[in-house]
């Protein structure tokens, strides 16, 4: 199975002041620009007001769409209305002194929800902006075209610096199973393209936020600058651009006909406290729950994974072509049909050093395939390590179709599924419940790992029966992995050296 290759708040008044440009040839500063505060209430505005106070509004998002705004400027629509165009704004903040589209009064979260537009929220060219307590929708005209709910895009732009999305609500964008940067369509999505000046955003933010009804991807960055060697030589653009400072963080994800959360081009990015459940539901082509593409020290951390449905395998992880030292730690996936994860380097590129540990998965790829499947071509140096594998209807624990040998260490594996894996090394893992130890493993044993009470986790916060029980033969008899991140999955220290997600003492049933 070859995965798919891509196409290659707080409030500010008016007060607040932004700092003046020194003119060519002079020695004075320009003076300080005041930055100003407007108000947009769609349902008693007036687009002829001066839509500077409360009490003078303007009307519509079309009015709000004719000014450049500039650094500290406010723009704030009012709570319990509908817009029922898209906004498109023109201008740049800066980092100290963005742009900022929020809510004021009482009630519900405005709403931005336009009809069969290719993007509710369109931000083009622009720089230093945040969108806090919005409610953003495209419902309208029939499903295929591209449509994006927030949609971020730099052409040609060079750095586009601050971009912060929190606390939104994305939802019912009725749009096609395109993700590719050309024309991508989903949720939130940060996307760079154009081929004359080498192009990227710094610091992408997108936190505490709901995305749900969307098709394609939900929340990603995604550029067009991705050439690089020996990671992807045959990338799109002329050279790399990375993307910095990426932190996408306490986000709900459901009901998405695509991908959830794509990371292509990061650099050190963050992907944690996220959950994303049903994924890959329309899906024309191969998705996963979280997953990177051209991307160095990925950390995807602390989220939860489930529902993978459609009629395509979706695994919850995919380490996929060009990414250089993904780590996935501390997650938690269940009910996939695709998996828990799948390492595929798309042909014709590299990825290099990814680390799958301390994760716990629970009836992954029920009847569907590997719980860990390892295709596509040879990816290197790959540790799979300190992991609890639970799933007794899977058809395969592990399916290793590539040439790949994945290091795997200190896992445990229940289920009745087999190893398939002629390549892979196996070093003190402890399997039960049918599986027998693979061939040339070292030290793996084949007995009851005595966990509190597996497989009946509901969330993320209710994993105890993943623990060991006292006697367990997990305790104490892993082999030493260094720097294996320093804390287990409930966040103990590692130093008791067990197989599995727990590095506690025994605990009494």
């Amino acid at each position: 199975m070859a995965r798919k290759a891509f196409r290659a708040g707080a409030l500010v008044t008016s007060s607040v002041l932004a700092l003046g440009a020194i003119a060519v040839g002079s020695a004075e500063a320009a003076a300080p620009r005041t930055a100003t505060h407007y108000y947009v209430d769609c349902a008693a505005g007036n687009d002829s007001a001066a839509g500077t106070t409360q009490t003078a509004p303007w009307k519509t998002l079309a009015r709000a769409s004719t000014v450049t705004f500039g650094p500290g400027d406010v723009i704030s629509l009012k709570r319990g209305t509908t817009c029922a165009e898209a906004f498109a704004p023109h201008g740049s903040g800066t980092a100290p002194a963005p742009v900022i589209l929020n809510a004021y009064g009482s009630g519900a979260a405005p709403k931005i929800a336009p009809s069969g537009v290719r993007a509710a929220v369109y931000l083009h060219n622009v720089e230093g902006w945040e969108l806090h307590d919005l409610d953003v929708s495209d419902a309208g005209g029939s499903a295929g075209p591209t449509r994006t709910g927030i949609y971020v895009q730099l052409t040609d732009f060079g750095t586009g610096h601050h971009y912060v999305v929190d606390n939104v609500h994305v939802h019912d964008v009725n749009g096609c199973d395109c993700t590719g940067y050309d024309e991508p369509s989903g949720g939130i999505l940060f996307n760079v393209n154009g081929s004359a000046t080498p192009t990227g955003f710094s610091s992408v933010h997108v936190t505490n936020s709901h995305v749900d009804g969307v098709n394609g991807m939900g929340i990603s960055t995604s550029s067009q600058w991705a050439k690089r060697s020996p990671e992807f030589p045959g990338g799109a653009g002329s050279t790399y651009v990375a993307i910095p400072d990426i932190l996408i963080s306490g986000n709900q994800l459901s009901n998405l006909g695509g991908d959830g959360i794509v990371v292509q081009n990061g650099v050190n990015a963050k992907v944690e406290h996220n959950v994303v459940n049903g994924y890959s539901l329309r899906a024309a082509e191969y998705h996963s729950g979280i997953w990177t593409w051209d991307s160095d020290n990925t950390v995807i951390q602390f989220n939860e994974i489930a529902h993978g449905g459609g009629s395509l395998p979706a695994e919850a992880f995919d380490v996929d072509g060009g990414d250089n030292s993904t780590i996935y730690q501390y997650n938690f996936t269940h009910d996939n049909n695709g998996g828990m994860a799948l390492l595929c380097a798309v042909p014709g590129m590299v990825s290099k050093n990814a680390i799958v540990r301390y994760n716990i998965s629970q009836n992954d790829a029920a009847g569907a395939g590997g719980v860990v499947t390892i295709a596509c071509t040879p990816q290197v140096g790959a540790q799979f390590y300190n992991n609890v594998v639970y799933s007794p209807s899977a058809a395969k624990l592990i399916a290793n179709s590539a040439t790949t040998s994945v290091h795997f260490a200190n896992n445990i594996f229940v289920g009745s599924g087999a190893i398939d894996d002629p390549n892979g090394a196996y070093d003190h893992n402890l399997a039960s419940g049918g599986v027998a130890a693979p061939a040339g493993s070292y030290n793996t044993a084949v007995s009851d790992p005595k966990l509190l009470h597996g497989g009946d986790a509901t969330s993320i916060a209710n994993l105890d029966g993943y623990k060991l029980a006292t006697g367990s033969p997990a305790l104490g008899t892993g082999v030493a992995i260094t720097q294996d991140g320093g804390r287990d999955f409930y966040g103990n220290s590692t130093c008791y050296n067990n197989i599995g997600a727990y590095q506690g003492p025994g605990l009494a049933h």
